[in-house]
């Protein structure tokens, strides 16, 4: 690969679409590509031995194809033209010459990798629009031009394309108002048990709901209490993993089970998220699409390796180095997806006196007393400063400021005190550094959640930040807690700034990170790589079997429950018949037995929460 001629392009991209230049840069060249060269010298793309352009004089091929296409219809200066196929770009080229805007329409990212990297083609791309999904095209175009050996390639998007708009193939003409990426699918969510990723399950059930799909979510928070009280019992380490064997179990079993009867295109599952390895192999036997989104840290939640090459799709809140150690283990279709905001839910509040009262200071920060914060935050104190939150350590001076004695705070109040504080502190946390961790390479919801308030904010640099906001006119940074200090100290006495600044930001939000914006990205970038996931599905016709055995199998100090189900019941033993078996038999329960039993109970509390 030429970097130079790769980067050249990407920067010329990163000018005019953004979006579509990460996810070219987080695309990977398939194997079954081949680039060969022409007679004269050019390079050439093969997709299963299917030639993109002409072997013999690609760029006398492109003039021809323009000639071609103009002779069997007109156009019309000002009309909008669409090319369905970039290909190489040598047919593409030719295009330009006219008065007309040019819209090229490539199915294939990784197509557009695999260009970026053989041809220079930042003139072709300051003169022409690029897509991927023909969502991003504001309106239909006047007319459309088939690039043949791209249709071959791309034979049902295309034929969906002309199938939706009722049109003729053989004119190469349509209107691309409904097309593969409207469709409307439906769609499962799996949340966690607890944790930070919880709420933004919420979030995404919402915005999926407001781009008209249908969504399910499955609600793995119902367990949390229970869970929480049994972890709490003073038992071995052997049997706390029994138990949690048990817990992620029974939950993969809840989500194929649903599956079965909801029958979803895809199963959305967030971090932390109880699908075991089995569940996502019997899912994948179901041809159900499965898509991960890693909302945290990979650098220190490793769990990631073992669970990202079992999902279709891998969506991450980092890229770079991050991408790297995915294609390591195998992971193919990934994708950098960062937080966003939900605007009905955080959004800008007309307080009561009560409330500023409460909430109101020149300075807060909400969130949990990670290491970094608690010891940058010393630095704060002399401050009319609120910290609001758990986890923060009592023997600290910092502690004089924690409200409600370090209690969880709602998302309504948390709204609240973004609005009634003249600043939000914003640092991310870490749990090795005294305060900004100078490799930090992801941006945290709470950035989103604050602009989308039109709250103020002052948050710890990142190496991306700027991928999203404009730095220094829509969001301000700082470095260490001495430049910390003296931004504080200017926007307490600049309130006009300060609101504006603000604003912007809500505007930026508003405009690119809402919930909508990443779930429409979500689905436009599984389309694109596996343009057929969403069709021709095969339909469930089994019916849950909960596989006990297997699992009894693997944990050969429970064997007593298996074996005196199997004597007692015929068939397969589920989870009705072992209990019952338990209940059955005589002499004092033993404790894998008991654990057994608990599970039981929570399918009851299941079926009543249903």
């Amino acid at each position: 690969m030429n970097k130079t001629v790769f980067e050249h392009n990407i920067a010329a991209l990163q000018k005019k679409n953004p979006v579509l230049a990460e996810q070219v840069l987080s695309a990977s060249v398939s194997q079954e590509y081949q680039v060969v060269m022409s007679k004269n010298g050019l390079p050439v793309l093969k997709i299963n031995r299917i030639s993109l352009h002409s072997l013999y004089d690609p760029e006398k091929e492109g003039r021809s194809f323009l000639q071609a296409h103009l002779a069997k219809q007109s156009v019309q200066p000002g009309d909008t033209v669409c090319i369905f196929g970039l290909g190489f770009g040598y047919h593409v080229r030719p295009f330009t010459e006219l008065p007309n805007r040019v819209v090229v329409l490539e199915p294939r990212l990784d197509v557009l990798r695999c260009a970026f990297e053989q041809i220079d083609m930042a003139g072709l791309i300051e003169a022409i629009t690029i897509c991927c999904d023909v969502s991003e095209l504001q309106r239909a175009p006047e007319v459309l031009f088939a690039h043949q050996p791209t249709v071959k390639v791309n034979q049902s998007v295309f034929k969906q394309l002309t199938e939706k708009e009722n049109c003729s193939s053989a004119s190469n003409t349509t209107s691309l108002d409904s097309t593969v990426s409207k469709k409307k699918i439906r769609i499962l969510i799996v949340s966690p048990i607890y944790g930070g990723s919880l709420p933004v399950t919420r979030y995404c059930t919402d915005a999926l709901k407001e781009l008209g799909h249908e969504v399910q979510l499955l609600d793995a928070s119902m367990f949390n209490e229970p869970f929480q009280k049994v972890l709490g019992m003073k038992i071995d380490t052997n049997s706390t993993r029994v138990l949690n064997d048990l817990f992620l179990h029974l939950i993969s079993e809840m989500v194929v089970g649903t599956c079965l009867d909801y029958a979803p295109d895809m199963v959305l599952a967030l971090s932390q998220a109880p699908l075991s390895p089995q569940a996502l192999q019997r899912l994948n036997e179901l041809n159900i699409t499965t898509a991960f989104w890693f909302v945290e840290d990979y650098k220190y939640m490793p769990y990631w390796k073992q669970y990202a090459p079992l999902y279709d799709f891998y969506f991450t809140i980092q890229d770079d180095r991050f991408f790297d150690e995915l294609r390591d283990i195998g992971v193919q279709n990934y994708c950098y997806l960062p937080m966003a905001a939900d605007p009905g839910v955080h959004n800008e509040t007309n307080l009561s006196q009560e409330d500023m009262q409460e909430f109101g200071s020149d300075i807060s920060f909400m969130g949990a007393g990670y290491y970094n914060r608690q010891k940058m935050f010393h630095g704060l104190l002399d401050f009319d400063f609120k910290i609001w939150g758990n986890e923060w350590d009592m023997r600290s001076p910092v502690w004089q400021h924690v409200q409600r004695s370090g209690a969880r705070i709602s998302t309504d109040d948390t709204v609240k005190i973004f609005n009634a504080s003249k600043i939000n502190i914003n640092l991310h946390s870490s749990v090795s550094h005294e305060g900004v961790n100078p490799q930090g390479d992801f941006v945290n919801p709470r950035t989103y959640e604050l602009a989308s308030c039109g709250a103020f904010q002052l948050v710890d640099e990142r190496s991306i930040l700027n991928r999203h906001f404009a730095v220094g006119e829509e969001i301000i940074t700082y470095k260490d807690l001495e430049d910390l200090r003296a931004k504080i100290e200017y926007f307490l006495t600049h309130d006009d700034e300060r609101l504006a600044i603000a604003q912007r930001a809500k505007k930026r939000v508003m405009q690119e990170h809402t919930y909508k914006h990443r779930m429409e990205h979500m689905l436009s970038f599984i389309q694109q790589r596996k343009p057929d996931c969403f069709y021709q599905k095969s339909a469930p016709s089994s019916p849950v079997i909960h596989d006990v055995e297997a699992f009894y199998t693997k944990h050969p100090e429970t064997t007593s429950i298996l074996s005196d189900a199997l004597r007692r019941t015929q068939g397969a033993p589920n989870i009705d018949t072992v209990a019952a078996a338990i209940h059955a038999k005589q002499g004092p329960i033993e404790y894998p037995e008991a654990l057994f039993l608990l599970i039981k109970e929570y399918e009851q509390l299941l079926q009543e929460h249903r």
